[in-house]
């Protein structure tokens, strides 16, 4: 499969969210809503289950669905605390990191904000600074949420869930996924050199990129081409592990696209399963979970009303 041959794109609609693992619920929500300002919407606290979706032999967890001004016409974070099992491991400690490295949130008071999470004891990284690489400058500084999970606040017009950025060992791989399976447009790519230590990083960058985004949600997915030997060998993680673990699409026909994401070669951790959310009549959703090339965790959801109807 090539960039090109979209004929063979999924046919799912839109990105739906992005999964954080927290070891505390309750006080990742306080920094996530009071701190950040993302807005709750549905609590998610289903009764154990066959965790065959996640790679897992029970599933049982504690969730908010948080969204930004926009509220779930944008993307959401999906703010997860396992009950069964437990959460275990740590975030990634570097943003050269194979798979997910770090989630991007729009805000409109990088000053406020940065002033904010030094209060609230989550201080960034260094302050804002504008970083340039070709085609674009933006304003941004980095912080850790109370587990660690990378975070990078970029200035944007509302608060919102904007990003993510995926380390890859091979670029042109990256965009067969992204771009030939799952239908995501590349709208810039090139070269860059960034000297991350401005904005409190302990590495720099240098090498290929390309951002694609979603049509639906102008959600967007950095690819980063790490030079060879920088990045682990697999980025594969444990859907109980601390920090971000999927990222979400949602669709009509999970068979349709299980069938278009076998085909090409992906690695699927079971056929689409039944999950019960536990939000009454019609909470019961289709999922398929698989990975990219390098490891991250994808999915999709077929929603409870699509479930329902068939």
């Amino acid at each position: 499969m090539t960039t090109a041959d979209a004929r063979h794109a999924i046919g799912a609609s839109r990105i739906y969210h992005v999964n954080v693992n927290c070891s505390d619920l309750d006080r990742s929500l306080r920094f996530y809503r009071d701190v950040v300002g993302l807005h709750t919407t549905v609590r998610t606290a289903p009764d154990h289950q066959p965790g065959g979706a996640f790679g897992l032999d029970v599933a049982q967890w504690d969730a908010w669905i948080l969204a930004g001004d926009a509220g779930t016409d944008g993307v959401v974070l999906d703010l997860l605390e396992w009950q069964q099992p437990t959460p275990s491991g740590t975030p990634p400690a570097s943003i050269a990191t194979r798979g997910f490295s770090h989630l991007r949130l729009g805000h409109p008071d990088l000053d406020a904000l940065h002033d904010a999470l030094a209060d609230d004891g989550c201080p960034a990284l260094a302050p804002p600074a504008s970083m340039s690489a070709p085609e674009h400058t933006q304003r941004s500084f980095f912080a850790r949420d109370p587990d660690g999970t990378l975070l990078e606040f970029v200035e944007a017009n509302q608060v919102g869930v904007v990003g993510v950025s995926v380390g890859c060992v091979d670029l042109d791989a990256a965009l067969d996924v992204y771009r030939g399976v799952m239908g995501l447009a590349m709208s810039q790519s090139g070269e860059a050199e960034l000297d991350l230590a401005s904005v409190g990083l302990d590495t720099a960058f240098a090498g290929r990129w390309a951002r694609c985004v979603d049509a639906a949600t102008s959600f967007g997915v950095d690819l980063l081409e790490w030079p060879p030997g920088t990045l682990s060998e697999h980025a594969g993680r444990m859907a109980n592990e601390l920090g971000i673990f999927r990222m979400a699409w949602t669709t009509d026909d999970i068979d349709r696209d299980h069938a278009v994401i076998a085909s090409a070669g992906l690695r699927c951790y079971s056929p689409p399963v039944r999950l019960d959310m536990n939000l009454g009549e019609h909470s019961v959703l289709r999922a398929l979970f698989f990975e990219d090339r390098d490891g991250a965790c994808l999915e999709l959801i077929e929603p409870p009303d699509v479930v329902a109807a068939r």
